[in-house]
């Protein structure tokens, strides 16, 4: 697999670490998924249904959102403090203004607009200024500086099949 671009050369935080927790920023869905079975499918089906972000139906249903699940669990295995937070605030990425959370917001947008969105209604939002500030621009200008992704959407697309 090629390496991910860039969302900007002058980012502070150490780009592995971005793709650390792009990676993970949704792991509290899976243990929702694993553990809550048909309260996540209702969250599922809610979201879909009411064209609401699948976090906002989860709290709803359990009282909890991804988000919530799966920073607790970070945060119990002793997880780098700003990537707890990353995890924890990616709906509220202006109560953490970092770098880390820039990325994965804007991460999350792409790959929303790419269709590589596992979960309920998959709006893409525009960034918040917090994160429009760090990355330089819109969500539009931020995805044009990557160039053309059609070969990591190819990559995932097969990936995704195995």
């Amino acid at each position: 697999m090629q390496p991910l671009p860039s969302l900007r050369p002058d980012v502070g935080t150490d780009v592995h670490d971005c793709f650390i927790a792009d990676l993970l920023h949704d792991f509290g869905k899976m243990v929702v998924a694993q553990f809550m079975p048909a309260e996540y499918r209702r969250a599922m089906e809610m979201s879909l249904w009411q064209e609401v972000p699948l976090h906002q139906t989860l709290a709803e249903v359990i009282g909890v959102d991804h988000a919530a699940v799966g920073a607790m669990l970070a945060d119990n295995w002793r997880f780098d403090p700003e990537l707890v937070n990353a995890i924890r605030f990616q709906h509220e990425p202006e109560q953490c203004d970092t770098d880390m959370m820039a990325s994965v917001v804007a991460t999350n947008q792409i790959s929303k607009q790419l269709g590589f969105d596992f979960g309920g209604c998959s709006v893409v939002q525009a960034l918040c200024v917090s994160v429009a500030g760090r990355l330089g621009g819109s969500l539009g200008a931020v995805r044009s500086r990557l160039g053309n992704l059609e070969h990591l959407l190819q990559e995932a697309k097969l990936f995704s099949k195995i």
